[in-house]
């Protein structure tokens, strides 16, 4: 006999079908274990190092696993065809190779996109490794969830009663155009006193046309004097233009405000 791994409850039943008598399928129902509760879940002064835990859902799906397994010869993970997927085939071979009893199981890893005879046949001519790549993206994406999202998520719920949570996403996001706003705040100080400089500057050239007859002045002076013109022209539509757009994002990000409301 061999056994099949599947996420659904109603995928196995379907499969089991197809399959017949040779095969017996189970369903995960999703993760089997996930990251401790603890805070220590994540050693990051040891390589990331992660602690896993079972879940009471978990150890009963596993020991059912386990139990088909001991009479079979093969065990095929066909978990859906995506990061998580993946990770709940890479989780669940963990837990099965650690079982010294299965030791001369073949465990393979196949996938389908579809629920079809023909799909699940196939996928299983054409058995696989678990894709460390795949699974490497979802610890990745595990760690930023607890380190990241679990850390954050106390401060928004103090500082905004009703938020949800922070998300490893958003939350970087958040970080990235904060940090660009304060490029943009230190930017516009800088040229502002640069403003105000060329603004003197201009004004003293404007007391020499005043004073004096237009002939009387240099041509270095007069070219001088239309550069620090274009430079003041050219700062003031800019600092124009800053202040439409913001204008502009206050009054959309208002009436999205409104909208939720």
């Amino acid at each position: 006999m061999n056994v099949l791994i599947v996420e659904s409850p109603s995928k196995a039943k379907s499969i089991n079908k197809y399959l017949g008598s040779d095969f017996k399928v189970l369903a995960s129902v999703g993760h089997v274990r996930d990251l401790s509760a603890k805070n220590d879940a994540i050693d990051t002064e040891n390589d990331f190092q992660m602690k896993w835990e079972t879940s009471d859902r978990g150890k009963k799906v596993i020991k059912e696993i386990t139990d088909a397994a001991k009479k079979s010869e093969n065990l095929y993970l066909a978990t859906d065809p995506d990061r998580e997927g993946e990770a709940i085939a890479w989780h669940v071979e963990k837990l099965l190779r650690d079982n010294s009893s299965l030791s001369k199981l073949n465990i393979h890893r196949v996938t389908f996109n579809e629920i079809t005879k023909n799909a699940v046949l196939d996928s299983l001519k054409e058995p696989r490794e678990i894709d460390e790549n795949l699974v490497n993206a979802y610890l990745a994406r595990r760690a930023l969830d607890f380190l990241v999202g679990f850390t954050l998520s106390p401060v928004l719920w103090r500082k905004l009663p009703g938020s949800k949570s922070a998300g490893r996403v958003q939350s970087v996001a958040l970080r990235i155009i904060s940090e660009r706003e304060l490029e943009i705040e230190k930017f516009i100080r800088v040229k502002r006193q640069k403003f105000l400089m060329l603004l003197k500057i201009l004004l003293s050239l404007l007391e020499i046309l005043r004073r004096k007859k237009l002939e009387e002045i240099p041509t270095l002076l007069l070219l001088h004097l239309q550069c620090k013109l274009s430079l003041v022209v050219n700062l003031v539509l800019v600092r124009v233009k800053q202040c439409v757009l913001l204008n502009a994002f206050m009054k959309e990000q208002t009436l999205k405000e409104k909208q939720l409301d």
